[in-house]
């Protein structure tokens, strides 16, 4: 299957099964990127909303989970229902990239770093020193890079 074959594929899946949907992101992202993980688990939750927001879903660090946000697939739903395999695919291609270790560039920064950098990676870190398995111990010296 070629990348451009994976619309194509997306438009045969019903707009509500998104366990196929999730199916077709892991399909794209080891088509595209050679990665995959495995033993992943779909949850969906009612994670809220704020007034002008919503968390799409999220991703739990150092686990086999992606949860989805229940609210905003109802309000899509409801309001617009033939963007709903389309949300749902951007959502699960975002989170399940994250546990392969991937952000895509969605902020206008990260975008002005990658024109000026004149580069197709960046390595990013928060940096923050929260635990020792962050680090790497020698005798009785951390490195704490």
């Amino acid at each position: 299957m070629d990348e451009a074959d994976f619309p194509s594929e997306l438009e045969k899946i019903k707009k509500d099964d998104i366990p196929e949907i999730f199916e077709l992101v892991k399909k794209a992202v080891l088509k595209v990127t050679g990665g995959r993980r495995t033993g992943m688990m779909l949850a969906l939750a009612d994670l809220g909303e704020g007034e002008n927001f919503w968390i799409g879903g999220y991703h739990i660090m150092t686990s086999n989970a992606i949860v989805m946000n229940t609210r905003s697939l109802d309000y899509i739903t409801e309001n617009h229902p033939n963007l709903l395999k389309y949300y749902t695919f951007e959502i699960l291609m975002h989170e399940y990239l994250h546990t392969l270790g991937i952000m895509l560039p969605y902020t206008p920064l990260h975008h002005l770093l990658f024109k000026h950098l004149k580069t197709d990676v960046l390595v990013m870190t928060s940096g923050n020193i929260s635990d020792p398995q962050d680090s790497q111990v020698h005798g009785d010296k951390q490195d704490k890079t």
